[in-house]
């Protein structure tokens, strides 16, 4: 009887977990958002004119590391150049990483046209390839300036981005900020409902201050916050703004202006994408396991509800199927929900295997929610295998 004891607890648990981090989390984090006020400045408009403040904005500095992006680095440098900020009070750092396409070509004959004339543009471009994290840390160690703005070649930035971020950081207890995000075109619809979702859960956690995690499409940071990363750090964009709200400042989410992600991928390639998010969700639990201490409070239950759980998520899934499995010829109840499992999961197995459209919105939109599971299972099992490391392998190129 031992064994179904603990058979039972397991399940018992497993099952608060799933329906703590997938129902009551995002309820009770909704009802204690909405009893903040929402501390958002007013964003102001230049219209390319000169102000009489201008010279009182703060200096910013575009961090854009770049792995063969040919496919979008030209509309970038243009977007870049639309951008509407006082001359003299920014400009961007291009960092071409070893690409062997024809990204570097492509950037030198852009530059030249009439259009970016006066875009304030560095360009750094490399013969090896070390790595994004690698190449941001180097060009840290050469920044002076107090703000830097991390963003993706693949997203288009609103032209009031460096306006919004100005506003942000004139309080100074903000540490980081990120721009909303939206889908050109979404490769699903639990794609975008995903990230419909996700835009929600971030509006929340900046209402409460503690954004846990940036868009790697546009985000940005104090440059005394930044700290040197690990060269095989896979969330960036996780890592340094969560960093910043441990050491006590507000990480907040700009959604009125959202970044263009133009890039669309397949299902294949949405997998591979997910598995790389799983590993780095892995990694970011391990490293940053000191936030789940007391003393950082609300923080460290948002991590441990919002971030942990995640990455434990395909692990309750499995441990519950098991134990049904093991306790089904003890009751007929256990029977039943092991039956349900089985039946649920090979259904979904048939459905892929046969590409198969689902006919509802909600089967289409839990069978994004598992295949989610499934990634960051195979994700987690990769980084702590040591077979996941940070790089800049492209999704498409992946697949």
């Amino acid at each position: 009887m031992r064994a179904e004891y603990w058979g039972v607890l397991v399940l018992l648990i497993c099952s608060l977990l799933l329906v703590y981090h997938h129902l009551i989390y995002p309820w009770g984090l909704a009802r204690l958002a909405a009893r903040q006020p929402l501390q958002a400045p007013l964003l102001s408009r230049r219209g390319w004119q000169s102000q009489v403040n201008d010279s009182q904005l703060p200096y910013i500095e575009v961090l854009m590391p770049a792995f063969n992006e040919s496919r979008f680095i030209a509309d970038k440098l243009r977007n870049l150049a639309l951008l509407d900020y006082p001359v003299g009070r920014w400009h961007v750092v291009l960092l071409l990483d070893g690409c062997n396409d024809s990204t570097g070509a492509i950037v030198r004959r852009v530059l030249q046209e009439p259009e970016l004339a006066g875009l304030p543009v560095q360009v750094r471009e490399f013969n090896d390839n070390r790595g994004k994290i690698y190449r941001l840390n180097q060009a840290l160690e050469m920044s002076a300036s107090p703000l830097l703005l991390l963003t993706d070649v693949s997203a288009l930035l609103p032209v009031d981005s460096l306006l919004a971020m100005a506003a942000h950081f004139s309080d100074d207890q903000v540490g980081a900020v990120s721009l909303g995000y939206r889908l050109l075109q979404a490769g699903s619809e639990g794609e975008a409902g995903y990230w419909q979702y996700q835009t929600r859960i971030k509006q929340q956690e900046s209402r409460l201050g503690c954004l846990q995690g940036a868009h790697g499409a546009a985000w940005a940071l104090r440059r005394e916050l930044y700290q040197a990363l690990p060269g095989d750090t896979i969330n960036d964009d996780f890592i340094l703004p969560i960093g910043a709200a441990a050491q006590g400042y507000r990480v907040v989410y700009e959604d009125r202006l959202q970044a263009l992600e133009l890039e669309t991928i397949d299902a294949t390639s949405e997998q591979q994408r997910r598995r790389r998010i799983g590993a780095g969700n892995a990694q970011q639990a391990w490293r940053l396991r000191g936030l789940l201490h007391p003393r950082h409070g609300r923080l460290a239950l948002m991590f441990a509800s919002g971030k942990v759980l995640r990455v434990l998520m395909p692990f309750c899934l499995l441990l519950m199927l098991l134990c049904t499995l093991l306790l089904a010829p003890l009751h007929i109840g256990f029977a039943l929900l092991a039956g349900l499992q089985v039946m649920g999961y090979a259904a979904l197995l048939l459905v892929h295997g046969l590409h198969l459209t689902l006919p509802f919105r909600a089967l289409r939109l839990i069978d994004y929610l598992l295949c989610g599971h499934w990634a960051n299972l195979l994700g987690s099992l990769q980084y702590l295998t040591g077979q996941r490391r940070g790089s800049w392998q492209r999704a498409e190129e992946q697949a």
